[in-house]
C-alpha cells in the first residue's frame, strides 16, 4: 500500500479539512488529518440528501470548525453548485473547488489542460507525491482511466474506457439478446454460459487492457512505472491483475487534501 485510510483519528495530527469527490456515481469524502483519511465512505451522487448527512457527519469529526474547509473535486457540475448553496447556508463556509479556487496539485502536459478531469489529476499527484517516481494510476469508476505520471511528477495523460458496469449495460442496451449481468467475479475465465461469459469478458478483458497500457507507458517512460489502483472495483481487479503493486481505495481524497495543502503552502510564502 502506499497510502492508508485511518478509521479514526489517532490523535498525531487533528483533522482540519473535509475533502470530497463527487463522481458520476459515487461521492467519497472524508475528515482529512494531513493527508489521511478518517473514516473515509462514499454515497450515491444521486443521493444529494445523503451526501449533505455525510459531509456534516465528517465536518463533525474536525478538531476545531472556526478553521476548517471543505474542499471538492467535481465532474458532476449540477451536484457541485448545488452542494455549494447548501454548504455556505449550513455550514457558513466558502466551499473550495479545485481549478476554480484551488490550483491542480500537479503539472499537467497535454493538449489541452482544461478538459482533464480533476479527479484523475489529484490521484495521480497523490500517487506520485507518496512514491516519487514514475507511476501509472488506474481508477476503476464508471469509466475506468489509466494515467501516466513522469518520474519528475508530470502529468502526461492516458486512456479512457468503460468501466465493468458500464460495459454489461452496454452488451444489453445493444443488442438483442445478450442479459443485464451484475459484475461479479467470474468463475472461470472460460465462461460455461452466457452470463459467466460476459462476467469473464468484462474482467479479464479490463485486465488485458491495463496489462497492455502499462507496458506502452513503460516503453515511453524507458521504465516499469509502480502500478496504482483505486476505485470501486480496485481490489476485484487488482486479484486478477497480479501486476498491481499498491490498492489505494480513497485515493483521490488524499489527492484533494494535497492540493489543498499545496495551495495553503504557496499562499503562506507569497
Amino acid at each position: 500500500m502506499i497510502a492508508t485510510q485511518r478509521k479514526s483519528n489517532d490523535g498525531d495530527v487533528r483533522p482540519d479539512m473535509v475533502a470530497i469527490d463527487i463522481g458520476n456515481t459515487r461521492t467519497a469524502l472524508a475528515a482529512v488529518a494531513g493527508l489521511d483519511a478518517i473514516e473515509p465512505c462514499s454515497v450515491n451522487t444521486g443521493d444529494f440528501d445523503g451526501l449533505v448527512d455525510a459531509t456534516e457527519a465528517a465536518w463533525g469529526r474536525l478538531a476545531s470548525s472556526d478553521g476548517g474547509a471543505i474542499v471538492v473535486a467535481s465532474a458532476v457540475p449540477k451536484v457541485l453548485e448545488k452542494l455549494r448553496g447548501v454548504i455556505e447556508t449550513r455550514f457558513g463556509r466558502r466551499l473550495l473547488v479545485i481549478r476554480q479556487d484551488i490550483p491542480l496539485p500537479m503539472e499537467v502536459d497535454v493538449e489541452n489542460p482544461d478538459t482533464v478531469g480533476v479527479d484523475r489529476v489529484c490521484c495521480a499527484a497523490a500517487a506520485y507525491d507518496r512514491l516519487t517516481e514514475a507511476c501509472t494510476v488506474v481508477d476503476f469508476g464508471t469509466a475506468v482511466t489509466i494515467d501516466c505520471v513522469s518520474d519528475d511528477g508530470v502529468f502526461l495523460g492516458g486512456a479512457i474506457l468503460p468501466g465493468l458496469d458500464l460495459a454489461c449495460r452496454a452488451l444489453n442496451e445493444f443488442t438483442a439478446a445478450l442479459p443485464l449481468v451484475a459484475v461479479e467475479e467470474p468463475q472461470d475465465p472460460i465462461g460455461r454460459n452466457t452470463t459467466e461469459a460476459i462476467r469473464s469478458g468484462v474482467l479479464y478483458g479490463l485486465v488485458g487492457a491495463v496489462r497492455e497500457l502499462t507496458e506502452r507507458y513503460a516503453t515511453k517512460l524507458g521504465c516499469w512505472p509502480h502500478l496504482v489502483a483505486t476505485g470501486g472495483g480496485a481490489e476485484m481487479l487488482a486479484r486478477a491483475c497480479q501486476f498491481v503493486d499498491s490498492v489505494v481505495p480513497y485515493l483521490s481524497l488524499r489527492g484533494v487534501a494535497l492540493a489543498y495543502r499545496k495551495h495553503r503552502y504557496e499562499q503562506s510564502q507569497s
